[in-house]
């Protein structure tokens, strides 16, 4: 392969010409120019862009001096010099320095040394701009980068900040540089960054650490630098370490937050099985209250103690509400209902013991709607809750509800009948700039709280199919509106609280715990029904299969969902149906956010009955279970529990 021929060009003093050096040159292989300069006569920038390397003759004199002419030659053109004279001294050699001249010749000189000068200054000319090149790159990354790169001495003085470090901290370049990096370290962190310094030093190998760095507001943020140290190859000392440093403060914010989800989680986990136990409690509890009541005046001292006890079981039964919700994600379990009373009951509930009072303001034909009484009952009591702390010093709470027969501006639905509930205090207020945020989960402007229950509130009422929103003014108190669908067509059956009048049919209950058993039984007694019992779902197919044989079928079953350690409701009404595809289910559990209570009949269930029921709620659930005596139950294979 032949190598290009280099173009070299002899620059001389005017009438004094070196003839013998051009054809030297040319005898080497080399194309020669020759500009002849002086006063008058410049060498012109485009004529050096046309060659390789320049020669100068080191006699020139004037403005084409050869140290000036050279350094010209290096910023205009970028091309290597190489001097020629008859001697050298001290103050030539350090101006030649200055210029950037890459080679001296001294006369007189052979060919060989000729030859080798340029060489040696174009190899290096050469290396010089592959240098420059990759600094301008890397100056070019580090400029452009978000990320922070620094280098500082050994002792920690600052001798380099990109404007990452500027743009993320703060500071100015010049104000920072000369600093101690150490200064903006935090005090607890200290440690940490004095061990990786120590890691770093002496030796090639890089260290990160993750620690948090002052701004110039006083802030700290949390970064993550990886540091390396520039080792001396002679010495093996440390010239100085670089260091490159992320800002991952929004980083360990979604770590702190994956952090309390897991723990809201892990709470969720815990509050659903005491949901569990609780609530096989409460149904022995309320079922034998709502018996008690049936044979109690209620008019007596003794009925209204027992209605007392009634409801302050079923507020025990929604105090797991709120984390199952939150944590849980359950879908509610709907039934039509009016609120007109339970308003009252959530709004006193949640007021018990503080100085503020309550002021009722409810239609007396208000519409029933359709809500998951444990969830929607929370979100009253959120609410309420929220503006007794908004006046710790006293105040009242307005509760309006009235029918809404269109949606207005305030309620973003598709369309009405509504019933609307507005719940105001005459507290604090809500800043313009926190309203668009405090339906957001953890959000709070409390020092104590967990920014749960308004985020618990709009959720609720999203999955109700209605709406929540606030307006306020700082200092005028806080007004929450919300918006349900209203059920104006039909209206909910009332309880029955007598036996039906037809023939005792046979309910075979299957239930782990003894006492959910025997309540339940004592009220499908009382109703009129004949019963049987079974810990398991082995216990319950083995019972009904005996039933089936001996002519004397079980009209209803009804299954606990979850039996610790045996056979739930889920597999036995499965092996049930196989047995007998006329079945006839009802499913019972404890955990009312389970979504199999959304869908029964999906698992071939007729219906379902959440823990803790009264006796009205048992009846009505039984009554709907039988009512549909041909159609055989079915299990849809492919639905699936996530």
């Amino acid at each position: 392969m032949t190598m290009p021929q280099v173009h070299v060009l002899v620059a001389e003093q005017e009438g004094a010409t070196d003839r013998e050096l051009p054809p030297r040159l040319e005898e080497l292989g080399y194309a020669v120019q020759v500009a002849v300069t002086g006063n008058e006569k410049p060498v012109h920038t485009a004529i050096v862009e046309s060659v390789d390397i320049v020669i100068i003759d080191t006699h020139l004199s004037g403005s084409s001096d050869a140290f000036e002419l050279a350094g010209r030659m290096r910023d205009k053109a970028d091309r290597p010099v190489v001097f020629i004279s008859s001697e050298v001294s001290t103050d030539m050699a350090r101006r030649a320095a200055e210029a950037g001249v890459y080679g001296w010749l001294v006369k007189p000189f052979r060919n060989e040394d000729l030859q080798a000068t340029l060489e040696m200054a174009l190899q290096r000319h050469q290396l010089d701009r592959e240098l420059r090149t990759r600094e301008a790159r890397y100056r070019l990354l580090a400029e452009y980068s978000t990320d922070m790169i620094s280098a500082h001495a050994p002792d920690g003085t600052l001798l380099y900040a990109s404007p990452g470090c500027t743009d993320q901290l703060g500071f100015t370049t010049q104000g920072v540089l000369g600093s101690d990096v150490y200064e903006v370290i935090h005090p607890e962190d200290f440690p940490i960054v004095q061990q990786t310094h120590e890691a770093v030093l002496g030796n090639d190998q890089p260290a990160r650490m993750i620690c948090r760095v002052q701004t110039r507001d006083g802030q700290y943020v949390w970064v993550e630098t990886t540091c390396k140290s520039q080792v001396d190859p002679q010495t093996g000392e440390t010239i100085e370490i670089i260091a490159v440093t992320r800002n991952i403060s929004d980083r360990k914010q979604m770590e702190k937050e994956r952090q309390r989800i897991q723990k809201l989680e892990s709470v969720g986990t815990l509050a659903g099985g005491i949901a569990h136990d609780f609530n096989n409690l409460l149904t022995g509890i309320l079922g034998n209250i709502s018996l008690a009541k049936v044979y109690t005046p209620a008019e007596g001292e003794l009925g209204k103690l027992l209605t007392e006890a009634e409801k302050a079981s079923l507020q025990a039964k929604s105090l797991t509400q709120q984390l199952l919700i939150f944590a849980k994600g359950g879908q509610p379990i709907k039934k039509q209902m009016p609120i007109t009373g339970q308003l009252v009951d959530w709004t006193q509930f949640a007021l018990k013991g503080s100085n503020v009072q309550a002021h009722f303001d409810i239609a007396a034909d208000l519409w029933p709607v359709e809500i998951d009484e444990g969830q929607f009952s929370q979100v009253i009591r959120n609410i309420v809750s929220n503006a007794d702390q908004a006046m710790p010093d006293g105040g009242c709470v307005h509760v309006r509800a009235v029918n809404s027969p269109h949606a207005d501006a305030g309620a973003p639905l598709a369309h009405g009948p509504l019933v609307k509930i507005s719940i105001q205090d005459n507290g604090i207020g809500i800043s313009e700039e926190h309203q668009p945020r405090v339906f957001d989960p953890y959000f709070t402007t409390k020092q104590r709280g967990s920014g749960l229950g308004l985020a618990v509130a709009h959720s609720v009422v999203a999955a109700h199919g209605g709406h929540i929103g606030v307006e306020s003014h700082l200092g005028e108190g806080a007004t929450f509106h919300i918006y349900l669908p209203a059920i104006v067509a039909k209206q909910e059956r009332p309880p029955a609280q007598t036996p039906p009048a037809s023939t005792a049919k046979r309910v075979l209950v299957m239930d782990d715990e003894q006492l959910v058993c025997d309540v339940a039984c004592r009220m499908l007694n009382h109703l009129g029904y004949d019963c049987e019992s079974a810990k398991d779902g082995e216990e319950a197919i083995g019972k009904y299969r005996l039933a089936l044989e001996s002519g004397r079928r079980f009209d209803l079953v009804l299954m606990d969902l979850t039996v610790p350690g045996g056979m739930g409701g889920i597999e036995a009404i499965a092996r049930l149906i196989e047995i007998d595809s006329t079945v006839h289910a009802l499913v019972s559990s404890g955990y009312s956010t389970d979504p199999i209570l959304k869908n029964p009949s999906t698992h071939g269930f007729r219906g379902f009955v959440s823990k803790p029921y009264q006796l009205a709620d048992l009846q009505q659930a039984i009554e709907e279970a039988l009512s549909d005596q041909d159609t055989p139950a079915q299990v849809d294979r492919s639905y699936s529990i996530c």
